[in-house]
């Protein structure tokens, strides 16, 4: 087993155990909810505040427990791409093109299908937008820099890392595909169609920009605030 093998795994082990805990900590959140027939009743305010906690709590950890284990590794990317820095904003700009590239073609699709509700996903997102003032930091500071920077060195580093001696198509279909089914574990399936095809062009990307995590870390970042800008903005 390879060092990179050895930690690929350390990163998926990390991801798995901080997501048990942060479903003990939903379900201990959870208890001062439960009415006498079991159910878990709460207003809207208190629905929304309860995913802002979980979501900055899941995320922030795995930011810094990752930056722990991979300082050596990040510390060589960014170096990499400043000393390939024209490289770099090319295939950022590629990149982010790509990806509304990516959204446009897939929700083209999702409306010959019929499909023109949001995600789940998109649906919380929404709500999050107009929710209280600690939530809407929290989405912020969550969706444009923790959430690009955890799923990036999951879906890239770690799956992709697993696939590519095998196949770099393989590494790229399971890593794009898996990116996209986390957020549509909500049951709203049909949704893989948009965030399965943004995580097989950022999967792409990293194979394209020579496996530089930085790359697809700003492309999603970059992407993640523009949508957060237009959100906030509409």
């Amino acid at each position: 087993m390879t060092a990179k093998t050895k930690q690929g795994i350390s990163i998926v082990v990390a991801y798995v155990a901080v997501w048990i805990a942060v479903l003990i900590l939903q379900i201990v959140m959870s208890i001062p909810y439960i009415n006498s027939e079991g159910a878990i009743v709460m207003t809207e305010a208190q629905e929304y505040r309860f995913i802002s906690i979980t979501n900055f709590a899941l995320y922030a950890t795995l930011t810094i427990i990752y930056i722990i284990m991979l300082r050596s590794y990040l510390k060589q990317q960014i170096i990499n791409s400043k000393n390939n820095m024209h490289e770099f904003v090319k295939i950022t700009l590629l990149g982010i093109s790509g990806l509304f590239l990516a959204v446009f073609t897939a929700s083209s699709i999702m409306g010959l299908l019929g499909v023109t509700e949001n995600s789940n996903n998109q649906e919380v997102l929404n709500g999050l937008m107009n929710a209280a003032t600690f939530d809407k930091i929290s989405l912020i500071v969550f969706s444009i820099l923790f959430a690009p920077f955890v799923e990036e060195i999951v879906f890239r580093r770690a799956i992709f890392g697993f696939f590519e001696k095998k196949s770099i198509p393989l590494a790229i279909l399971i890593s794009g595909l898996s990116f996209g089914f986390i957020h549509v574990m909500s049951g709203d399936y049909i949704q893989l169609i948009i965030y399965g095809s943004l995580g097989l062009v950022l999967a792409y990307t990293y194979y394209r920009s020579n496996k530089n995590i930085m790359t697809v870390i700003s492309i999603h970042m970059i992407y993640n605030l523009v949508v957060t800008i237009i959100l906030f903005a509409s």
